[in-house]
């Protein structure tokens, strides 16, 4: 598809998530700025995330181009999600192995997701 992923462990490894800082928090604000969109990644985890929350706003208030994809094992379970994440479309998966958005997880309409991302 072409597009650049920012995974902050990754990129910038040197960052503790563990201890919050102003530098922590400027670097990851400087590089979602740079962002055109973000996937935010619901897995079972995601809801004792601190920071999750807090990058769906940066990234959410500079390019209002915010996507959750549901992200599970197989015998796992994602629990209901929480209320502000059900204003942002989801990814999903079409029965031809296509990534798809939705506008809401009840939708039957969906655009591809690259062309959403552009």
């Amino acid at each position: 598809m072409g597009f650049k992923v920012y995974v902050d462990f990754v990129v910038d490894p040197q960052l503790d998530r563990r201890c919050v800082t102003k530098e922590t928090a400027e670097c990851i604000q400087s590089r979602l700025k740079h962002s055109k969109s973000l996937i935010y990644a619901q897995s079972s985890n995601a809801a004792m995330s601190k920071w999750m929350p807090w990058e769906l706003g940066v990234v959410d208030g500079n390019t209002n181009k915010c996507f959750i994809m549901p992200v599970q094992k197989e015998d796992e379970t994602i629990n209901s999600r929480q209320e502000y994440l059900l204003l942002y479309p989801v990814i999903g998966i079409n029965t031809f192995s296509e990534l798809r958005v939705y506008d809401s997880e009840y939708s039957n309409y969906s655009r591809p997701l690259a062309e959403c991302l552009r």
